[in-house]
């Protein structure tokens, strides 16, 4: 009851304190609010990695908002989190730090919704289009299989008719 009650706390108000005590406590005894101005790099990761953070989890903060924590504008949030998205797929330690914070963060303060990646919407529209193709296709193939019987059985119709239908069916088989 007692880790439920703290769950309700930490994901209404104080999600964003929760996301950042979180990664305080995965990076100590380096606090990621020290050093704030400093451009070396393990703070500079530290920052960026947070931001990401904050960025999939607290999906109520707009990019100005995460950028407010550091004292930096939207801009270098944007930044912050494109660098830190590409060095997580080229850097295995980054990558097993993500995930040991990704996974903290689930379990303490459960999961808002992780944002899509653009790499994942890409790859999850180019499936729904190949699926709407094999459709589009195979919807193609049943009318033209119509079309094609439908001319068979009427070659017993009176002769006018059969040229008006023909000529008909030729326009369908044409257009699809």
């Amino acid at each position: 009851m007692k880790i439920e009650l703290e769950r309700i706390h930490k994901t209404e108000d104080g999600r964003k304190d929760a996301i950042i005590d979180i990664c305080n406590d995965h990076f100590y005894p380096n606090d990621i609010m020290d050093n704030i101005d400093r451009r070396i790099r393990p703070v500079v990761e530290r920052r960026m990695m947070t931001m990401l953070l904050l960025r999939n989890f607290a999906n109520n903060l707009s990019l100005a908002d995460i950028g407010q924590v550091f004292r930096k504008d939207h801009a270098t949030a944007m930044h912050a989190i494109k660098t830190m998205r590409n060095l997580i797929e080229t850097d295995v330690r980054l990558q097993n730090q993500y995930i040991s914070l990704k996974n903290k963060i689930i379990a303490e303060i459960g999961i808002e919704g992780e944002r899509e990646t653009i790499a994942e919407k890409k790859k999850r529209l180019e499936q729904k289009r190949k699926r709407l193709e094999q459709k589009r296709i195979q919807r193609d193939i049943t009318i033209k299989g119509i079309l094609v019987n439908i001319k068979e059985e009427i070659e017993d119709s009176p002769e006018a008719d059969i040229k008006k239908i023909e000529k008909q069916i030729e326009e369908c088989l044409s257009l699809s």
